[in-house]
């Protein structure tokens, strides 16, 4: 059973083999996470994205430390926690250049992408053996509970499956009590 997935959009840098990944806020290789600290991956992030523009260090330093006061030093030791993390080297450097007394520029070629994110909405999660034989009312309406936009995908789908079912037989309605929802059908006569 193919059920519908909710996309979104995630902002990722490609340079060297490596994947900047913005919305995760991580480093990757070939899929797998590279482990960077929180102010070397935020120096990181935001040479990416100043690339090819030489960056003064106090700049680097307000961007990932703003409003704290450090000194140059933590900022050599991001860099060298980066340069360790990408295997790029200070006298040849394939990523960050160093300019003496100035800043660092990041110089790789970077491509900005997006990449689709698939995430299960309310109603597509896949369904065991054991949950299909449940009746499909009682899947939707679990389906629902705590997710509004689930609860109005499952009334919707209850409204049209109860009218199928029964319109010349009874009228149904759904009523919303405490966070649960029941059936209630009225016979015709």
């Amino acid at each position: 059973m193919t059920l519908p997935l909710k996309r979104e959009a995630a902002t990722l840098f490609h340079f060297g083999g490596f994947t900047l990944d913005l919305q995760r806020r991580g480093l990757y290789r070939d899929g797998q996470r590279i482990h960077l600290t929180s102010k070397p991956l935020e120096v990181l992030i935001y040479l990416v994205e100043n690339r090819g523009r030489l960056l003064e260090k106090r700049e680097l330093l307000d961007a990932a430390w703003s409003g704290v006061f450090v000194t140059e030093d933590n900022l050599v030791q991001a860099i060298i926690e980066i340069r360790r993390a990408l295997g790029d080297n200070k006298d040849d450097p394939r990523f960050i250049q160093t300019a003496p007394r100035q800043g660092y520029r990041f110089v790789a070629e970077a491509s900005l992408g997006w990449t689709p994110v698939e995430r299960p909405t309310a109603t597509a999660k896949s369904l065991t053996v054991h949950e299909s034989k449940r009746p499909l009312t009682s899947r939707l309406l679990s389906e629902a509970k705590g997710n509004p936009g689930g609860a109005a995908l499952s009334i919707s789908a209850l409204v049209i499956l109860s009218w199928w079912v029964s319109h010349l037989v009874c009228m149904c309605f759904f009523i919303m009590s405490d966070g649960k929802f029941s059936l209630t059908c009225l016979s015709r006569k």
